[in-house]
């Protein structure tokens, strides 16, 4: 075989899912995986989209509008380096009721006319197995991964389903995923989109309804002090026979990619000037723990720093990233939740 292409290895891993039936029980046995066009000219790496379509029109004059779009991106994504495939990335296989994993060993390659003639494998990467010993059963999967297994075309990237690959195969034995665990997987998407697009105002609300959803009572906003506090709640602890409250502060940010410290900085001020102020020492407060809830999927590593240092200081401070506000949501109940 000829190396046709030279690529080189790009981080982070990537995945791509290519169908090859008929030709699985070949790719399995000789560690490859491919595409097949065999008319098709040597493909440049350095092909523009435009160059590709014409390349694929003059080998194939049948294709055209969109048929020859969808056969260009699979192209374009096995074969090109604007498509993104590189070694070490994931490859999937779809076969019957399951997929193999692999993991890209080689720059594009010309199969050899033998290989060709059993299966349509015109151009190749080598691949080393990880599921040699038995496919990966469809339903075992995450509803997002499961879908796009489904698609049709030849070669398409999943890249965004890279932590759903890495949970299948990291399963010790491969269990059907229940029905209500599906049915929640989607739920909670389609709560983190909802999330997504929510302005500063109805997230306040939203808290304010989860809170009082967990038994807690909202307060109203007082006069400014220092730092700041979006919703705040009381919850009852009973002591012996005597009611008491612990106060929670929570600081609602809509931000997208990672939250910084100053919604952590925010609480910490508020606290510390309930805690001082007078009229606030004559209740039945037994306590003050802060929140920074964020549509974020992250917060920045000194946000963590400092809601973990202010423990000395006897300080409470939780985070609440978008999956795990989502998971709040859901266990509440949306039907209970009027924002």
């Amino acid at each position: 075989m000829n190396d046709i292409t030279q690529t080189t290895p790009q981080a982070p891993r990537k995945a791509f899912i290519v169908r090859v039936n008929p030709g699985s029980p070949i790719a399995l046995a000789h560690n490859v995986i491919g595409i097949g066009w065999d008319k098709l000219e040597e493909p440049n790496p350095k092909w523009t989209w435009g160059q590709l379509k014409q390349k694929i029109k003059t080998a194939y004059p049948e294709y055209d509008g969109r048929g020859l779009g969808n056969v260009a991106g699979s192209i374009e994504r096995f074969c090109l380096e604007s498509g993104g495939m590189n070694i070490e990335d994931y490859v999937l296989m779809p076969v019957e009721r399951g997929f193999h994993v692999g993991i890209v060993k080689s720059d594009v390659k010309r199969c050899n006319p033998d290989l060709v003639n059993k299966a349509p494998l015109q151009w190749q990467r080598d691949v080393e197995w990880l599921t040699k010993k038995g496919a990966i059963p469809r339903g075992c999967v995450d509803n997002q991964l499961e879908i796009r297994l489904k698609s049709r075309q030849t070669c398409i990237d999943a890249s965004d389903c890279i932590e759903h690959i890495q949970k299948a195969l990291n399963q010790e034995s491969y269990k059907v995923i229940p029905f209500n665990d599906r049915v929640r997987e989607s739920a909670k998407e389609i709560v983190k989109q909802e999330l997504y697009a929510i302005n500063d105002r109805r997230l306040e609300k939203l808290i304010s309804a989860l809170c009082v959803n967990a038994g807690g009572k909202v307060l109203p906003k007082k006069d400014p002090m220092p730092g700041d506090a979006d919703v705040q709640a009381e919850y009852p602890v009973m002591v012996g026979n005597q009611e008491y409250f612990v106060r929670v502060l929570y600081q609602a940010k809509k931000h997208s990619g990672t939250s910084n410290h100053q919604g952590i900085q925010q609480l910490i001020n508020r606290i510390k000037s309930l805690s001082e102020n007078e009229g606030e020492k004559n209740r039945n407060i037994i306590a003050y723990k802060g929140c920074l809830v964020t549509t974020a999927s992250s917060v920045s590593l000194e946000a963590e720093m400092k809601a973990a240092d202010v423990s000395a200081e006897q300080l409470e401070i939780d985070i609440i990233t978008l999956d795990e506000l989502a998971d709040w949501i859901l266990d509440a109940g949306i039907s209970d939740l009027n924002v």
